[in-house]
C-alpha cells in the first residue's frame, strides 16, 4: 500500500509538472485557473530592476501646471500606500481618469494634459537601515521621467509614447554594431492587412519617433 501511495504521488507530481511545461511552452491555458500559477514555470516573470509610478499633469492656458491625480476627493489604496491609479497598466485608462478629474474640478481653462512616468532603481526602495548595512555609498536615488500620453484640453489623446524601459531597450539595440549592420544588410518588407481597404491596406512599421523626456516638470502645483 505504501509503495502504491508513493508511486501515485510521484506520478501525480510528474504529470502536473509536464502539464505546466507543455502549457508554458505552447502558451495555452496558462491563466485558465488560479492553480495554474503553481504549475507554470514563471519564476517571477515580469520583475524588473526599476520601479515606477505615474503622474497626471494638466497645463492651464496661463502656463500653470496642476497635479490632477490622485483626485482631490481621495483615492482607493488597495495595498500599502499606492493608490489605484498606479496599478493600471493601460495608459489609455490613466488618460481617462485624468480627464475625469479635470472635468469635475474648478480651475482655469486647460490647454493640454499629460500622463508622466517616473522610474528609479528598485534598490533605493530599501529602508535606510538595510541600505546602510548593505551598501557603503550614500542613498541618492535618481529618477527618470518620460511622457507616456499627451492629451488636448478636452482629454482627447493626441499621442501615445513608449515607456522609459522600452526606450532604453531600443537605444541598447541601436547601439549594437552587429545588429545595426544586420538591419542595413536586410531588406525592408511590407505588411498586408487583409481587413483594411484603400490606401491603408499596405503599410510599413516604424519606430516611435518621440523619445522626449519630461524632466522640466519636477514639482507641479497641487490642485
Amino acid at each position: 500500500m505504501r509503495r502504491w501511495c508513493i508511486g501515485l504521488f510521484i506520478g501525480t507530481y510528474l504529470s502536473a509538472l509536464g502539464l505546466g511545461i507543455v502549457s508554458h511552452a505552447l502558451s495555452v491555458g496558462t491563466g485558465s485557473h488560479p492553480i495554474m500559477y503553481f504549475l507554470v514555470w514563471d519564476m517571477y516573470c515580469g520583475w524588473g530592476a526599476y520601479d515606477y509610478k505615474y503622474r497626471a499633469i494638466a497645463e492651464g492656458v496661463s502656463g500653470t501646471f496642476y497635479d490632477v491625480e490622485p483626485a482631490p476627493w481621495g483615492t482607493f489604496k488597495p495595498f500599502n500606500t499606492r493608490d489605484r491609479y498606479q496599478y493600471s497598466m493601460s495608459t489609455g485608462w490613466m488618460a481617462k481618469a485624468a480627464a475625469h478629474t479635470v472635468s469635475l474640478t474648478e480651475h482655469e481653462p486647460i490647454a493640454r494634459m499629460f500622463v508622466v512616468e517616473e522610474n528609479w532603481a528598485k534598490q533605493f526602495n530599501l529602508p535606510d537601515y538595510v541600505w546602510k548595512a548593505r551598501y557603503n555609498i550614500p542613498k541618492q536615488p535618481h529618477n527618470y521621467t518620460k511622457i507616456r500620453v499627451e492629451m488636448d484640453g478636452t482629454g482627447e489623446i493626441v499621442n501615445h509614447y513608449p515607456s522609459w524601459v522600452e526606450v532604453q531597450g531600443q537605444m541598447m539595440v541601436s547601439d549594437n554594431p552587429r545588429i545595426m549592420q544586420d538591419v542595413r544588410n536586410s531588406r525592408s518588407f511590407w505588411v498586408v492587412d487583409e481587413h483594411q481597404s484603400g490606401g491603408n491596406r499596405y503599410f510599413q512599421g516604424k519606430q516611435p519617433e518621440n523619445f522626449t523626456s519630461f524632466s522640466n516638470i519636477s514639482a507641479p502645483s497641487a490642485n
